[in-house]
């Protein structure tokens, strides 16, 4: 006889999908990505993308790293903030879909184009999270393979508006006041690394350490030396863009090298001189650092404080070289004396 005082749990429409797993690695991940057809799948796969396993499953799937992970973010992020890059003029783009329906019950619509974009600021939303606000680079990752694809992801141009060394950073607002806490953290990365790149000088061999193993050193620093240099001048002119020139310290101005200092005289030297700003009869390109001083260049104002820094160091020096020969002579003499 059965007991109806017990209660008969209901069958939950989830039992009905047999068993449910989760995405058990990055492959199968990305054969979802290529499968999947709408907005909200594509969406979906980017929330979850850097909980995915990156082990492989089987002797025959392709091996996969975090760097291909953040490689691929990188590239679906790519002109987030830049709604005509992801115009197609085939007319894919006339079409135009139903997205909900606003307060008044009226629908709403997205083209192809701003669904491009919505999915590509995800991406880049992703990144900030799970990439940008935890990322730390040391000179073995400067040479990394995600180095490169960041260096594209920032690139940096000057602008077409006459402000002096204004550059503009790809991939990020250009007014400060425009970015979200997200993007923030995308900044904070980037001064960072720039940072990190500007300051870095090839260490020394440990002392203590065997011939051998010195040698080893050696050759690895030199390797780094070769990565990191001639990526100097991206990171100055990261720098600048994010107008942060002014955090170098004073022992950081007097310490840049030549492909920083040249990398700031080029950015100095392409500012401009325009008529109806500054007193010159027809607007043209500045000729020397001075004037480019003059047209209020924060380059060139380095510049100038570094060889000021540098002269009165040595000034300085001179001074506490002549005082010490000065006393020095003063005892050899009492020593005479006596």
């Amino acid at each position: 006889m059965v007991d109806e005082t017990k209660s008969v749990r209901p069958f939950h429409p989830l039992f009905a999908k047999g068993e449910i797993t989760p995405i058990v690695n990055w492959s199968q991940w990305l054969e979802l990505w290529d499968k999947a057809k709408t907005m909200q799948e594509l969406e979906s796969l980017l929330h979850f993308g850097f909980d995915v396993c990156m082990e492989k499953m089987s002797y025959a799937e392709k091996e996969y790293n975090n760097a291909d992970r953040v490689i691929f973010y990188l590239s679906i992020a790519d002109g987030w903030n830049n709604y005509f890059s992801f115009r197609r003029y085939d007319g894919e783009d006339d079409h135009y879909y139903v997205f909900g329906y606003d307060a008044r019950l009226r629908p709403e619509v997205i083209s192809n184009q701003k669904i491009r974009q919505y999915l590509a600021k995800k991406a880049f939303d992703v990144l900030c999270v799970r990439f940008f606000e935890k990322a730390h680079f040391d000179a073995t990752g400067v040479h990394g393979m995600i180095f490169p694809a960041i260096k594209n992801f920032f690139s940096v141009r000057h602008t077409e508006y006459d402000v002096a060394d204004k550059l503009v950073i790809k991939n990020l607002s250009q007014r400060s006041e425009r970015r979200s806490h997200q993007e923030e953290s995308a900044v904070r990365f980037l001064f960072s690394l720039a940072y990190f790149i500007i300051r870095w000088k090839k260490p020394d061999p440990t002392s203590w350490h065997s011939d051998e193993q010195k040698l080893s050193e050696e050759k690895q620093n030199n390797e780094q030396q070769a990565y990191i240099n001639p990526v100097k001048p991206w990171a100055i002119k990261i720098l600048c863009g994010l107008e942060r020139l002014d955090q170098l310290t004073k022992q950081e101005i007097i310490a840049l090298d030549e492909p920083c200092l040249s990398t700031l005289r080029e950015i100095a030297l392409s500012n401009k001189l325009l008529p109806s700003q500054y007193p010159v009869r027809t607007g043209r390109v500045v000729s020397t650092i001075d004037e480019a001083c003059y047209v209020e260049s924060k380059s060139a104002w380095l510049l100038k404080q570094r060889e000021l820094l540098i002269k009165e160091k040595m000034r300085l020096e001179d001074i506490a070289t002549a005082e010490e020969e000065k006393q020095e002579a003063e005892r050899k003499l009492q020593e005479l004396q006596q």
